[in-house]
């Protein structure tokens, strides 16, 4: 096994996230600098999101990795939570962690700090919550789009349209088009990826899709294995005179056969696909459709089968729209109160679940079941121009949704340095040592993230924090253009989830990363010898002791 000096192991952790930190700070702020990364077996990558850089980073030196991954982990707990922020919360944390390990090396207790940052989170956590405003406005929500995008007006009016169009609880896509300018496509009503079974249903040639306005909807976990279950199903649709959509689990080759003949005939319009998501999930996507269309689902759970058919079980939509790969219905207002009564009982689920695929897949439900899916279509000169643009709008997108649900807080790294000077009014006050330490490890740690925007500006950081001493919290440094304004009238925000989660983080991960004492590396040039008794003395392998 490997050993090594104390104090030498806490400087090289610190040194990886340094490093890490350092590369971070060149891009936080609207001028921040770009990041070019070069591996020999792929071409450069020009990155400007903290997230994708940090992903990009690694360390041969075991010790300095240590350091880098603790920094990567906080910027992806921040980026899953909010999607924005990642190069704030790196700053921060970075040299928090680097001061506190300075000082647990030099005889301070770890515990002591563990127990100041706690409290001193809680009560600038509490503190978000007091100062924290709703995104009421319409030109609001466009500002911290654009904003949340680096400033670009075009892809931040697209996110604003977006939410706009389908509300908090729609589901908003970024995908890539050929077309070298960027838009954005509303698909209203319920869609999921499911497309025909066959491509003879096609009657849209134009658009290879199968086009149904005023449709029967059908939905059945059942197998189609006989004849006589299509007749059955196409005899009943007949009655009611309208075209059918069938959704069930699987058709068989002879039943297929009979609707698409009776399709080429003209006897009945009618276009089947197979049962939407995998596994256990199938049946709850199919109680959502059937409830959002007001049809009954014929289920094997309740012993149904395609002979007790009856025309109160179809459901009706006002146009399907089937491609080859998804199936978009438009849903009619009369199952509105259904529709709502369902989200509910959904939103129920998702507060009492703590699995994160189960959380995931309840909210995909929740936003389908909301009426929207915006996709938006980025498009680009050039493939550096268009990687630039895809992590921007996905920061973008995440951070304005924190931001309608959580409320802002003035941005700009702004709020920092004034919790930063709240908390020194407090320091000078206090006078346990014990209290003082690690108030003032977090004063300085949280004027950091401010200082390097300040600096990507070419300002002097120093003279603006002292400027900012007195003012209130609306009050900070516009970056672009080089003075000091009301942040919060300009439209300069930040999620408070960002505050909220950086703090959290640095709250939980501090006490970890500080009480570790000892380090056990493998040398791959030295095999560890078996633990021998000489004279009645055990005689154990060295351990990297920290």
């Amino acid at each position: 096994k490997n050993s090594m000096y104390k104090s030498r192991n806490i400087d090289q952790i610190k040194k990886g996230m340094n490093r890490t930190s350092k590369i971070l700070s060149l891009t936080i702020g609207p001028r921040g600098k770009n990041i070019v990364i070069w591996n020999k077996s792929e071409s450069p990558i020009i990155l400007n999101d903290g997230t994708s850089i940090v992903n990009k980073l690694s360390n041969v030196n075991f010790n300095e990795y240590i350091g880098q991954y603790i920094i990567k982990e906080v910027v992806h707990n921040v980026n899953n939570s909010v999607g924005d922020g990642t190069s704030t919360t790196g700053i921060l944390v970075g040299d928090l962690l680097q001061n506190g390990l300075s000082l647990v090396n030099s005889g301070y207790k770890y515990q002591n700090i563990s127990e100041g940052l706690k409290k001193i989170c809680y009560l600038l956590i509490k503190k978000i919550n007091n100062i924290a405003w709703p995104l009421t406005k319409n030109n609001d929500i466009l500002k911290i789009a654009i904003n949340s995008t680096g400033g670009d007006i075009n892809l931040g009016a697209l996110l604003y349209q977006a939410f706009t169009k389908v509300g908090i609880n729609g589901m908003i896509n970024v995908e890539t088009t050929n077309n070298k300018y960027s838009n954005l496509v509303i698909n209203a009503g319920f869609q999921f990826d499911r497309g025909y079974v066959s491509h003879k249903f096609i009657n849209n040639f134009d658009t290879s899709s199968c086009d149904y306005n005023d449709c029967l909807i059908l939905v059945s976990d059942l197998e189609l294995n006989t004849v006589d279950d299509a007749v059955v199903i196409m005899q009943t649709a007949m009655k009611i005179g309208k075209p059918l959509l069938l959704i069930t689990e699987k058709i068989q080759k002879k039943p297929l056969i009979t609707f698409i003949n009776n399709y080429i005939k003209n006897k009945i319009q009618i276009t089947a696909v197979k049962i939407p998501s995998f596994g256990k999930y199938r049946k709850a996507v199919l109680q959502d459709i059937a409830i959002a269309t007001g049809a009954e689902l014929l289920s094997k759970d309740k012993g149904s089968s395609f002979k007790q058919l009856q025309p109160s079980f179809f459901g009706n939509v006002k146009k399907c729209t089937v491609t080859r790969s998804s199936c978009t219905l438009i849903i009619r207002n009369k199952y509105k109160a259904s529709i709502m009564k369902r989200i509910k009982f959904l939103e129920n689920q998702l507060i009492d679940n703590e699995s994160t695929y189960e959380t995931s897949f309840i909210s995909e439900r929740i936003a389908k079941l909301s009426g929207g899916v915006a996709v938006i279509q980025i498009g680009a000169h050039s493939d550096v121009e268009l990687n630039d643009k895809l992590l921007r709008i996905e920061d973008a997108k995440n951070a304005t949704f924190a931001a309608l649900t959580k409320g802002v807080i003035t941005g700009g790294a702004t709020s920092f340095v004034h919790f930063a000077n709240l908390l020194h009014c407090y320091f000078i006050m206090l006078h346990i040592i014990n209290e003082k330490i690690p108030m003032n490890l977090l004063i300085n740690s949280l004027k950091k993230p401010g200082e390097h925007i300040i600096k990507n500006s070419e300002n002097n950081s120093h003279l603006i924090h002292r400027d900012l001493v007195g003012y209130p919290f609306e009050i900070g440094f516009d970056s672009n253009f080089n003075c000091i304004a009301n942040l919060a009238s300009e439209g300069i925000s930040d999620p408070s989830m960002l505050f909220f989660s950086s703090l959290n983080t640095l709250s939980k991960i501090a006490p970890v990363l500080l009480s570790v004492k000892m380090l056990l590396t493998k040398n791959k040039n030295i095999k560890m010898s078996a633990v021998k008794v000489d004279d009645g003395v055990l005689r154990i392998p060295k351990l990297l002791n920290m």
